[in-house]
């Protein structure tokens, strides 16, 4: 008997169809927001994997990430070395890390080659592995602002890590929409077919002159050239 939440797999796209994603979630206070995010992946069509360090595993109930994915959550280094099974085999692994939301320490951890939990272990490995790793920072403003942390964001950077950044308000740094964080997603392991490409979309309305005060227009609302640009942006373009 599959489990219920199956039932919502590829509802919104098959983009994500057959793909392993691994989610690791660290104890910010954004992480109650985090099975959204597992289950927003689902319904483009992965296989979600939640993954919590224990200090995640205090501030949201993992019970909740079963509901979530349908999957037992990862919560702690165990002999089934998860980490090797996921994120250190290159056939059988994870196509994807995704760290939603990601602590300033965490980050600092991970830039640093520090596997003390979980979340590090299977993070460091998949860097090692080549395996696409994505990081959502989400804290107080001024700490992402901290010197040490800018260099350390900088050096995960450099080792191949994409950020997804906060929207930043109320002088917080706040966990981005579900379909920003699953579009970085799609970008990191759908299709690289407009990889290194340059696409200019013109979008909305135009007008056509008459003279100082008349013009010929038309209804547009833009939203097919939105389109194009986000399917282009998702398949690797610079649009």
């Amino acid at each position: 008997m599959s489990h219920p939440s199956s039932t919502i797999i590829g509802t919104e796209g098959e983009e994500l169809k057959d793909k392993v994603i691994i989610h690791c979630i660290t104890s910010s206070i954004s992480c109650f927001l985090a099975p959204q995010i597992s289950r927003k992946l689902m319904r483009y069509g992965a296989k979600v994997i939640p993954v919590l360090s224990p200090e995640a595993a205090k501030f949201v109930d993992p019970m909740i990430f079963e509901w979530a994915t349908g999957e037992i959550p990862i919560t702690e280094i165990k002999g089934k070395v998860e980490h090797v099974r996921y994120a250190g085999l290159k056939e059988e692994g994870a196509d994807l890390i995704l760290v939603a939301p990601i602590t300033a320490n965490s980050i600092s951890k991970i830039a640093n080659g520090i596997m003390d939990t979980v979340v590090t272990l299977i993070t460091g490995t998949a860097l090692g592995n080549k395996i696409p790793v994505i990081m959502v920072p989400t804290m107080h403003e001024v700490m992402m602002h901290n010197p040490a942390i800018e260099e350390n964001i900088d050096k995960l950077k450099k080792m191949g890590v994409n950020f997804v950044y906060p929207r930043v308000e109320e002088e917080k740094a706040k966990i981005p929409e579900n379909d920003e964080i699953v579009d970085y997603c799609i970008r990191a392991i759908y299709s690289n077919s407009l990889k290194g490409k340059k696409v200019l979309i013109n979008a909305g309305p135009t007008r056509a002159f008459i003279d100082g005060i008349r013009f010929i227009s038309n209804p547009s609302s833009g939203k097919m050239g939105y389109a194009l640009a986000l399917e282009s942006w998702r398949r690797g373009a610079d649009v």
